[in-house]
Order: structure tokens, then C-alpha cells, then sequence
């Protein structure tokens, strides 16, 4: 021992080096980089293998519901090829409630939660597939011998399904029963399925993005009527100009709040029909005319319907859906002269 002190003192560097060395022994056991000694629940596998390059289809069945969702891979979506990152795809959501099926764009970050949501649910905790276990955890069968309990399958990439049966889930934490295919076992998992496969809302993975993704520099026109009266603002280069009710030069920092706004406009809720209190004076049509390049455009029209409270309203599209959304700045529109005009450069209002 006294000749590795000696050495030690004499080897100033080497020194050095071990005790980096037994700093670095001890960040790998604290952080365990690559779960080579992880124990316990999060060192346990997964229930089952699921990624966007893996799985090409999922079947949601709700028998209490009476509804099945479905969601089908798509193409790939391009990404940076320098960056070496799963692959990421678009999903088609197709849904049937009650005999009628609607397919609609399917929202990328919930099937990705869905996906992340079963890979953390962990073959750890688990109890005996007994009738009396089977009752705790909410997964019997009806009259008809058919499991009541909530089901999910997955199409895998090599042909093979996997299937998982959802019971009983924690109302407030991250627990539930799960089984998994036939296996003689029922897991409790500390991951919340019911919650990341929609919860029995019928909606969940439609997608709610309102507009397609494009650059806000992109849009080149904003047109709306409003209690008869028109607005009309237009861009040239950088700058936005009002050109109807009145000329003016526009203030950019609120051209560019109510142009992030409503661009980034979510679906909170897919009503069936307008509510039968929406505040009508707060109703407009609204255009926005986006050109992605020197030849091509596109216009986005809108009827806004009323204002539901205070920032939220219900829209309806060119299809006739309908979307209830949050729109902080749109008021803007309603004072187009107040609100976006550059102050110091506002022009007279026009006389008759």
C-alpha cells in the first residue's frame, strides 16, 4: 500500500488519472448510461417491442364503447439523413363508432405517446391469470364469452400481431393491468394505457392541427369580413401593410402574434354543431392566402362561427367540419385599426 502512495506522489499524472477514472466508475454506477446494471422495474423489459419502424397497424377495440379505432402506417416522413434517428412516419387514423366509419390524418405525437406509453410498461409486478385475478383486474367476459376489457393490437413490420389487453387502470397515477397475447401472466405496469390510447374518447388520434406545417413567412395575405366590414392585409418582403378599411402601415410584433396564433391553431374539441350560445357578433370569414413558392398559392377559408368564451371559438372549414379552438389574438381582427395599426403611423379614417 505505502508503494502505490509513494508511487502516486512521485506520478503526479497518474494520480490525476486515477482519480478521474474512480470519478467516472462512479458516474456510470449513478447513471448506468447504457442499463447495464439497472435492477428493479427499470431494468425489466418491456411488455412488448413497439416503434413507428416496427409496428405498421393498431386496432384499439372499446367493447364498452361499441368503438374500434385504427391506425395505418403511412409514408416516411424525410428527415435530416445526417442525423441518425428512428424513422418517423405519417399515420391515417380510421374510425368506427356504432356501424360508421370516418378516416381522417392521424396526430403524430399521440401515436408516438402510444407507442412510448407500451414500451414502458414493464414485465416486472405481474399475478397469476386466475379467475379470481382476472376479476380484480377488470378483464372477464360477457354472457357471450367475449372479454369486456379494453384491447389493443398491433401489426408488426415482420408480419406477426401482438396483442394486449388493458383492465383496470389507476384514475389518478400511472398503473395498470395488463396481459399480454395468451400469456398465463397479467402485469401491473406503472404506465397508464387506457389514458395513451384515447381514454374511450372516440376523437383522440385525429389529428388536430388545423393548418398543414409551413412557414409563417410563407403566408402573404390575411383577409376577413367582420360585421360587414373588410379587412384586407397584405405583406411586401417584411412588411405588413393594412389595405382595406383603411391604409396604414401595421405594427409586426402583433402581425406576428395573431399570425402565430392562428397558425398554430389545435382542435380542443370536434363538436358535432355549434353551440347554441356562441356569441354570434364575434362571427367572421376568414382567408389566409399562403404562396410556398414565386408561382404556386393556396387559401385557407374559414367561417369563424362565434366565440365560445373568452379565447375560444369554433370554426368550420371548407369541408363543413367543425373545430373548437383556442385563439388568443384573433380578437385583432374585431379592431383591426386599434390593435394592429403602427401607432405613430396610423392614417385618417376615410369619410363618405
Amino acid at each position: 500500500m505505502k508503494g502505490i502512495v509513494a508511487t502516486l506522489r512521485t506520478n503526479p499524472g497518474l494520480s490525476l488519472l486515477g482519480a478521474n477514472l474512480g470519478l467516472l466508475i462512479i458516474w456510470l454506477v449513478i447513471q448506468d448510461p447504457l442499463g447495464v446494471i439497472k435492477t428493479g422495474y427499470a431494468g425489466a423489459s418491456p411488455v412488448l417491442r413497439a416503434s413507428e419502424s416496427l409496428v405498421t397497424s393498431v386496432e384499439i377495440e372499446n367493447p364498452e364503447k361499441g368503438s374500434l379505432l385504427k391506425l395505418n402506417r403511412k409514408e416516411i416522413i424525410q428527415g435530416d439523413p445526417k442525423e441518425k434517428k428512428e424513422p418517423q412516419y405519417s399515420w391515417e387514423f380510421v374510425r368506427t363508432v356504432n356501424g360508421k366509419t370516418d378516416v381522417f390524418a392521424a396526430d403524430r405525437d399521440r401515436v408516438r405517446d402510444l407507442f412510448s406509453s407500451i414500451e414502458k410498461a414493464k414485465r416486472y409486478y405481474s399475478i397469476s391469470r386466475t379467475p379470481e385475478n382476472e376479476k380484480v383486474a377488470e378483464m372477464t367476459k360477457d354472457s357471450e364469452g367475449r372479454l369486456t376489457c379494453l384491447q389493443i393490437r398491433l401489426g408488426m413490420e415482420n408480419g406477426k400481431t401482438g396483442k394486449l389487453y388493458i383492465g383496470k387502470s389507476s384514475l389518478r397515477g400511472n398503473d395498470s393491468y395488463i396481459r399480454v397475447d395468451d400469456e398465463n401472466d397479467i402485469y401491473i405496469v406503472e404506465e397508464n394505457l387506457r389514458t395513451t390510447s384515447g381514454g374511450g374518447d372516440v376523437d383522440f388520434f385525429r389529428n388536430r392541427r388545423i393548418f398543414p406545417e409551413f412557414a409563417k413567412d410563407s403566408v402573404m395575405q390575411v383577409n376577413a369580413t367582420v360585421g360587414g366590414k373588410q379587412i384586407q392585409l397584405s405583406r411586401s418582403g417584411n412588411i405588413w401593410q393594412m389595405i382595406s378599411p383603411v391604409p396604414a402601415a401595421l405594427n409586426a410584433s402583433e402581425m406576428n402574434l395573431l399570425l402565430s396564433d392562428i397558425l398554430d391553431w389545435k382542435a380542443i374539441a370536434f363538436p358535432q354543431q355549434p353551440a347554441a350560445d356562441l356569441d354570434r357578433k364575434k362571427a367572421m370569414t376568414l382567408e389566409i392566402v399562403q404562396k410556398p413558392n414565386m408561382t404556386d398559392s393556396r387559401i385557407f377559408k374559414f367561417e369563424v362561427l362565434g366565440q365560445k368564451d373568452y379565447s375560444s371559438y369554433v370554426i368550420r372549414d371548407e369541408k363543413g367540419t367543425l373545430y373548437e379552438v383556442t385563439a388568443v389574438y384573433l380578437s385583432h381582427l374585431y379592431d383591426p385599426q386599434e390593435k394592429l395599426v403602427e401607432k405613430e403611423r396610423r392614417a385618417p379614417e376615410r369619410r363618405p
